[in-house]
């Protein structure tokens, strides 16, 4: 799905505003929500991950991811665990953590002590 995006920075406009995502060959590699505006969310991608600049043409990989994104946040139930996800130099903890995390579905709430008997 990614291997032919490349890296990359994408933003959008959402219900809660400004999104920005960037990503790698193995999958995003970030999500930027909550910045007031677009310029403070790229600000933020590229302090995150240096040497990433913003796709022109973006990617029909992250043109899809985009939709799904949005179509999310408006009350979608897609679980979105087919996309791929790029999970850097973490350490093998976080890791875990993460791939049990994305095993959440949506709407679910579950407590870090929950998340830690997984």
């Amino acid at each position: 799905m990614f291997k032919s995006a490349g890296q990359g920075l994408h933003l959008f406009e959402s219900s809660l505003g400004p999104i920005g995502v960037a990503w790698t060959a193995l999958g995003l590699c970030r999500l930027e929500i909550g910045h007031r505006t677009t310029e403070a969310t790229l600000e933020a991608l590229q302090r995150q991950c240096p040497g990433f600049s913003l796709a022109r043409p973006v990617p029909v990989a992250i043109r899809e991811v985009t939709r799904r994104l949005k179509a999310q946040l408006q009350g979608g139930t897609d679980d979105l665990t087919d996309i791929p996800v790029d999970f850097g130099k973490r350490s093998e903890f976080s890791h875990q953590v993460l791939r049990q995390l994305r095993r959440v579905k949506p709407g679910q709430v579950i407590t870090y002590g929950e998340l830690a008997t997984r």
